[in-house]
């Protein structure tokens, strides 16, 4: 009972602090248009935008699903998805995304992913199937959001559907009252309480067992293929795709794209890759969770888990609160720290969704002229809407957090990482090759998850299905480019040659 105090006092000291966060930001001037609300007026500084990134794409598909993972498939899984993918995504996105996208924004004033790609291909067919794939994926992946934070707080002895409520009404008023400069700050404090959360998750995790060599001793003796990146049931072709589903995410998740939008300036983007690289190695190991208690629940030390997604939640009560003196503070702490990862993911995604409603669909679709204080105000409403469908969705979950969570994310890979950085970076991209690409990947995926999720035609394949539809939308992206005319694309910056051949004439 003392130990459940004295965690609910450390969890609430930080859930007032992100609250006082997002007041101190509501009254901000730039949060008081459309662009200043979505996207801070393009004006973070390094720091914020990298720490933001990193806590918004960790999301509770890692605090809570990733340690399932990893327990389920062991090393192979850590170092495939959340070293080599993840590491990949973080800083090839900053590279291939900033400059340009800063040039757009700043010559175009783009505001949502929508309309950069509209900008770039200079065609609005490719709203219709991006409107229906943000709001889509985005309210799903807030319903996973919602569904980590009520699996969380039964730890507590709270009611899951309890728990799922209280976190959506904290997340909505934080987000709502500053918007992304709001979550930039709140991701910010966030970002260093989950680090060193999950430095003493990898230290603990290794602790228990004896040290790194002796763990891996006995789980080699549960299955010497959880040693190994493959395995019987995990060939080559499944660790070669999951790379490639996780590598692709960044690439094309509106709510991380548009960040590319705000920094204040575009030679400031070195700076934040390095941060945000260096945030994701230390957050990344809370996936080793998942190992310790693999053996320890195969051994028969611990008792077996009632579902998976508690896994997170029984390490905290099994393997931290016992430590003498400072396990439940420590407890506390690292509910703080999933908290952060959570929030700051749901509240971008609500940012995200409600941009696309008001801006792609009301204004640029439907051709309503708002001012800035209606623009505004019709975004909290659709944020707030948002919220409520994706909380009764979380309440009534169909599917455990990483199955459906890491589906949901992977579906704006598929559907629009190819286009978009083919867009900015490849000269012989089409409009064409966008929209058959974007329209293929989204039917594929869609299909291929319900199929085999509701069993109507279950199948078993050597690859990662997610990192399967992303190659297939790629291939139908470069092939169509190359078979319909050149395409200009008058709004992208000159590239380095170009500037020196124009230098010369």
């Amino acid at each position: 009972m003392k130990m459940t105090v004295v965690m609910w006092i450390v969890v609430i000291l930080y859930l007032v602090l992100s609250i006082a966060a997002g007041t101190l930001m509501a009254n901000k001037e730039k949060a008081k248009n459309l662009n200043g609300y979505l996207n801070s007026a393009n004006s973070l500084p390094p720091l914020l935008l990298a720490f933001s990134i990193s806590a918004t794409s960790l999301s509770g598909l890692l605090f809570m699903g990733g340690a399932t993972a990893v327990y389920g498939a062991g090393w192979k899984q850590f170092a495939a998805m959340y070293c080599i993918g993840g590491v990949t995504s973080t800083f090839g996105a900053v590279y291939l995304l900033g400059k340009p996208m800063h040039y757009i924004a700043q010559t175009r004033k783009s505001v949502t992913l929508v309309d950069l790609l509209v900008d770039i291909y200079q065609d609005k067919r490719l709203s219709y199937i991006a409107i229906p794939t943000i709001i889509i994926a985005s309210t799903v992946f807030a319903a996973v959001q919602w569904q980590c934070l009520g699996n969380l707080f039964t730890m507590f002895g709270v009611n899951y559907k309890f728990g799922v409520v209280l976190g959506v009404l904290v997340v909505a008023l934080y987000t709502n009252l500053g918007g992304n400069s709001s979550q930039a700050l709140v991701g910010t404090i966030q970002t260093f309480i989950a680090m060193a959360a999950c430095v003493f998750i990898a230290v603990r995790s290794a602790q228990v067992l004896g040290g790194f060599t002796e763990m891996n001793r006995q789980l080699a003796e549960i299955d010497p293929g959880l040693l190994t990146m493959t395995s019987a049931s995990w060939p080559a072709p499944m660790t070669f795709t999951r790379i490639v589903g996780a590598a692709c995410g960044a690439f094309g998740q509106p709510y991380l794209v548009v960040k590319y939008f705000q920094i204040k300036d575009a030679k400031l983007y070195p700076r934040v890759a390095f941060l945000g690289v260096f945030s994701y190695l230390f957050i990344v190991l809370v996936a080793l969770a998942g190992l310790p208690m693999l053996v320890l629940i195969t051994n028969g030390t611990l008792a077996p888990l009632e579902t998976i997604d508690l896994l997170m939640p029984r390490f905290i009560t099994d393997l931290v609160n016992p430590i003498a003196g400072i396990g439940p503070v420590i407890g506390g702490v690292i509910v703080s720290a999933a908290l952060c990862t959570i929030m700051s993911t749901a509240s971008s995604l609500m940012l995200s969704v409600a941009g696309t409603c008001v801006n792609d669909i009301l204004i640029k679709l439907m051709h309503k002229d708002l001012s800035d204080e209606k623009a505004v105000s019709y975004t909290r409403y659709c944020m707030w809407g948002v919220t409520l469908v994706s909380m009764i969705l979380a309440l009534y979950p169909s599917g455990g957090i990483f199955m459906v969570g890491f589906a949901a994310a992977s579906l704006y890979g598929i559907v629009f990482a190819p286009s978009l950085v083919g867009g900015l970076r490849w000269k012989r991209a089409t409009k064409h090759g966008a929209f058959w690409s974007m329209l293929i990947g989204l039917v594929l995926h869609l299909t291929l998850y319900i199929l085999n999720s509701t069993k109507i035609m279950p199948f078993t394949l050597p690859v990662d299905m997610n990192g399967f539809d992303f190659m297939i939308s790629l291939v139908v992206f470069i092939v169509v480019s190359l078979m319909t005319p050149a395409q200009e694309k008058p709004m992208l910056p000159l590239s380095k040659a170009e500037l020196a051949a124009g230098s010369q004439n």
